[in-house]
């Protein structure tokens, strides 16, 4: 593995840029973007021009084999859903038509039942832009979806509770969920005193 102009890595016939690049973590899937024309990378040497100058450098990148989830939908119209580049959590549509009147409360479908990725559990939130687009919110605010809760007919709802009259359409973005590790095995232990110093109880830091 030999060290290259562009401060990356050659490693058989791929450049790693190092910033994104860890030896020691593996597995690894190589996505590649190519932006120029043609060009040859060759093992311990670098980079070096094929068939023209390229318009910019190649980018190579390192990532880990990602966890699965398994996704069924309702319709074979329910509106997909995917992983987008920007953000962390992955946006959740409405699957029916909802009209609510100011005060009233509905468990919106969302059309999907969903299998999670073991010792996984999934955590449903609104959108930035729900409030402001619907006025509704969740009252149960963050939704949490267990690991165990994954057949067929575990359809995934949002519960939407409405601050004014409002419709919200099939296919509208109404929430977003990610991923998050399950809590460890836990033991309880009762006892008399937790040998910390006191910090005043709630509200000790102000208002």
């Amino acid at each position: 593995m030999s060290k290259t102009l562009n401060d990356g890595f050659v490693d058989d016939n791929f450049i790693f840029p190092s910033s994104q690049f860890e030896e020691t973590a593996k597995p690894y899937s190589v996505e590649s973007v190519f932006t120029g024309n043609m060009f040859g990378i060759f093992p311990g040497f670098g980079i070096f021009p094929g068939f023209g100058e390229p318009k910019s450098m190649p980018m190579y990148k390192a990532v880990p084999n990602p966890e699965k989830i398994y996704v069924k939908y309702s319709h074979a119209d329910t509106k997909r859903i995917e992983k987008i580049e920007q953000g962390d959590w992955i946006d959740l549509s409405a699957d029916e038509d909802v009209t609510l009147k100011e005060g009233e409360f509905k468990l919106i479908s969302l059309g999907i039942a969903i299998k999670l990725p073991k010792g996984y559990e999934a955590h449903i939130a609104p959108r930035g832009s729900t409030f402001k687009n619907w006025g509704i919110f969740q009252p149960n605010s963050p939704g949490i979806v267990d690991e165990s809760y994954s057949g067929d007919d575990d359809i995934i709802f949002f519960p939407a509770y409405a601050t004014r009259d409002t419709t919200i359409e099939r296919g509208n973005r109404i929430c977003q969920f990610r991923i998050v590790k399950k809590m460890p095995e836990v033991k309880i232990i009762e006892v008399n005193y937790l040998t910390n110093p006191n910090r005043g109880g709630h509200g000790s830091t102000g208002v």
